[in-house]
């Protein structure tokens, strides 16, 4: 996710998802 959000490529959906499947 990090990288994605370096590149400005992540939108909100995929960083809600990665949250949400990372959650412990």
């Amino acid at each position: 996710i990090i990288l994605k959000v370096a590149s400005g490529k992540a939108n909100e959906n995929d960083f809600y998802t990665w949250i949400k499947n990372h959650q412990a």
